[in-house]
């Protein structure tokens, strides 16, 4: 399990590309920074940091600066094996608001692939300039207008046709759930982010259906294991697919 947490620290934390046009990586000493073109947090982030204790807490109030001056907000993504202990206490003392802890979940693509399908359900992958219909999704489950996330989405799918994919599961002709696929040809790691469904579609193996879709693309394109950032409500569905935690992640949040 370490080689498997040293090559996702490599290749998805240190070896990230930038996700297009506009964003920008900066090492700063032991912290990797995501620069994005927008002030949401979505677009700025701490992806990678290895620091020693007594360096920590400048380093810390470093990046705060640096993204206050910008005006952008920024997420800081801690993981559970990150050091030192003491950066919890430090980013909060920044400034930085912890949001719920996740699971790195992960799935061996060399197993059998999760079933995909879901009675009555068809799911569909969409080009960039078709994403009204996961906007209406995440909208109607989170709230609050998402037309700048969903730029960002086609943005990224623009600059990276053969990396970023998004599924949405429609009953007939009204879409009901929404996910995307991070998967670059040939990279050990392919990642799924999202899975909003509308509550009165939970409980019919529609998350089940976009997991398997998600992972026969990424098998198809290479990828040995495919992750999720799980929150507790989607552990146990994962967990019964085959999923196993690798690492945990923390979002820490700041907001100039």
């Amino acid at each position: 399990m370490s080689d498997i947490l040293a090559l996702f620290d490599a290749e998805v934390r240190k070896g990230a590309p930038a996700p297009g046009p506009g964003y920008r990586l900066e090492w700063d000493g032991g912290v990797l920074r995501l620069v994005g073109p927008t002030p949401a947090a979505f677009d700025n982030c701490i992806l990678y940091a290895r620091l020693g204790e007594p360096e920590a807490a400048a380093a810390v109030a470093r990046q705060r600066e640096v993204f206050r001056t910008l005006g952008h907000a920024c997420e800081w993504k801690l993981y559970g094996h990150d050091a030192p202990a003491c950066l919890p206490a430090l980013l909060t003392a920044a400034g930085f608001l912890a949001e719920e802890p996740e699971a790195v979940m992960v799935f061996d693509l060399a197993r059998e692939l999760p079933a995909a399908a879901a009675p009555g359900i068809e799911v569909r992958r969409l080009g960039a300039a078709e994403l009204a219909d996961y906007r209406r999704v995440k909208e109607e489950v989170d709230g609050g207008d998402e037309g700048a996330f969903i730029a960002a989405i086609a943005a990224e799918m623009t600059a990276q046709p053969d990396t970023v994919a998004v599924y949405v599961a429609y009953d007939g002709a009204k879409p009901v759930s929404a996910s995307r696929l991070v998967a670059a040809p040939g990279a050990a790691f392919a990642s799924m982010w999202g899975g909003s469904t509308l509550p009165a579609y939970r409980g019919r193996g529609i998350y089940r259906a976009l997991v398997g879709a998600r992972a026969a693309e990424a098998k198809r394109r290479g990828a040995r294991y495919l992750t999720l950032d799980a929150l507790p409500t989607s552990r146990p569905i994962v967990e019964r697919l085959g999923f196993w935690r690798l690492t945990t992640t923390t979002p820490y949040v700041f907001t100039p």
